[in-house]
């Protein structure tokens, strides 16, 4: 009973879950809304505005192969994830705030349920550079990432993202099976 026990318990240990998206491995050139990454099956991306995703090589705005949201329009990146996630990171670029005129803000916005759950923002550096990060923490089953004013309104500039990162929370039946496989090992030692 204890071999087992252990065995379940490392069994859930390894479903909290990180990915990585860098689209290294994703082929270039546009892609429609509900494109997946083949670096992390588990992220659903579109265009808030229209079908204007495109994946390439954008020099210092990307590491490598990065997604942008293009069209200069008030579009933002959504991100639907196939089960809740408990943070989302991700690096940003093409913030220059030369073109835009103004300040550059970067914007992040957590769903669950179809709910806003959290928000975050910053003045970005504005330097078009890959540079930057933002992220949310909590229990999320969408996100959105765009540029936009200080008081969050979306403005016309093309975002740039790369390296998005996501942990996922268990199902709920694997914290009864965590549940479950400590008093079987509490049982055993008696």
């Amino acid at each position: 009973m204890k071999t087992l026990a252990i065995f379940t318990i490392a069994f859930i240990a390894g479903t909290a879950s990180a990915d990585f998206t860098d689209f290294s491995n994703d082929a270039t050139g546009v892609v429609a809304n509900g494109f997946t990454s083949v670096d992390a099956l588990g992220i659903v991306f579109s265009d808030t505005l229209g079908a204007d995703l495109q994946i390439a090589d954008w020099a210092h705005q990307s590491a490598g192969n990065g997604l942008a949201i293009n069209g200069d329009d008030a579009s933002t990146l959504r991100m639907d994830f196939v089960g809740n996630v408990s943070d989302i990171f991700l690096d940003f670029g093409n913030d220059d705030s030369g073109f835009h005129g103004g300040d550059v803000w970067a914007w992040m916005i957590g769903y669950n349920g179809g709910f806003q759950v959290d928000m975050t923002g910053f003045l970005s550096n504005g330097d078009d550079i890959l540079n930057e990060t933002i992220g949310l923490t909590g229990n999320f089953d969408a996100a959105e990432f765009y540029y936009g004013d200080a008081s969050g309104n979306a403005i016309n500039l093309i975002e740039i993202v790369d390296n998005v990162r996501t942990t996922a929370i268990p199902a709920p039946g694997t914290a009864a099976l965590l549940g479950l496989s400590g008093l079987l090992v509490g049982r055993r030692r008696r």
